[in-house]
C-alpha cells in the first residue's frame, strides 16, 4: 500500500457550532460540524484565528480509492505506529495526520512493514 507524506504543518481547530471554513488555498482542509462544535483541519497559514487549535502535524494521505466494503485499510497502517494520530476519511481516500515530532518514526516503522512511502515534492 503507498502513503504519500506531504509537506507543510497542519493544524487541528477548534471553533464554536456554525463556524466557517477556512480560507480556500492549497493542500488539504476539511470542515467537521457537530452540535458540539465545529473542527477544522487546515495548512497552518489557514488558521483560524480566534479558534483554539492544535498545531504541528503533518498529513499523510492513503491514496484510494477504497470502496465502502474494504475493511481494515486504517488499521493495517496503525497496527506499526505506537503514535498519537487524526484520522479522517473521505469518499474514496484516508487522511491521517501525525505530530511533525513523529513523522520520521513513523515513516521509519511503514518502511520496515513493507509499506510504500513516497515524499511528497517540499516535503
Amino acid at each position: 500500500m503507498k502513503l504519500v507524506v506531504h509537506p507543510g504543518e497542519y493544524v487541528i481547530a477548534s471553533l464554536p457550532y456554525g463556524s466557517l471554513k477556512p480560507r480556500e488555498g492549497e493542500g488539504f482542509s476539511a470542515v467537521i460540524a457537530t452540535t458540539d462544535g465545529t473542527t477544522i483541519v487546515c495548512p497552518k497559514y489557514q488558521e483560524p484565528l480566534t479558534a483554539v487549535t492544535e498545531g504541528g502535524w503533518r498529513w499523510v494521505e492513503i491514496p484510494g480509492p477504497f470502496g465502502f466494503d474494504e475493511i481494515g485499510i486504517l488499521k493495517q497502517i496503525l497496527v506499526p505506529l505506537q503514535i498519537p494520530i487524526f484520522a479522517i476519511s473521505s469518499f474514496s481516500k484516508d487522511h491521517l495526520f501525525i505530530k511533525h515530532s513523529d513523522i520520521e518514526s513513523a515513516i521509519a516503522a511503514w518502511k520496515d512493514s513493507g509499506f510504500d512511502v513516497v515524499i511528497a515534492p517540499g516535503g
